[in-house]
């Protein structure tokens, strides 16, 4: 193994986050695109997961098909196939349902 070898980075902790961060919500750290693993709590770090599958809710009358590049919105942290204005998430696993999509990271 490299001798410089840190970690995984499957997880990554960050402090600082609003206490309306809940478990599974996504979450945009500078150029990061995590899922919480843990509500959030201001004097604690946050465990986020950086890689895997999630299921993820859908913005509204949206409809993604499996495979499709996917992004989250800024003000609601749904996502869609939309670039404009919008955080790239990672790529459908499955097409959406029920108003729910699961999505790989990155």
């Amino acid at each position: 193994m490299a001798k410089n070898f840190v970690e995984q980075g499957h997880t990554i902790s960050v402090t600082g986050l609003p206490a309306s961060v809940k478990s599974g919500h996504v979450v945009i750290v500078g150029a990061l695109v995590a899922i919480a693993l843990t509500d959030s709590n201001l004097a604690n770090p946050t465990a986020l997961a950086a890689d895997g599958v999630y299921e993820l809710d859908v913005a509204s009358g949206v409809n993604i098909t499996q495979g499709a590049k996917v992004y989250a919105t800024a003000t609601s942290g749904a996502v869609t196939t939309s670039e404009t204005n919008n955080t790239y998430v990672g790529i459908a696993w499955s097409a959406s349902a029920g108003g729910k999509v699961c999505v790989r990271l990155g």
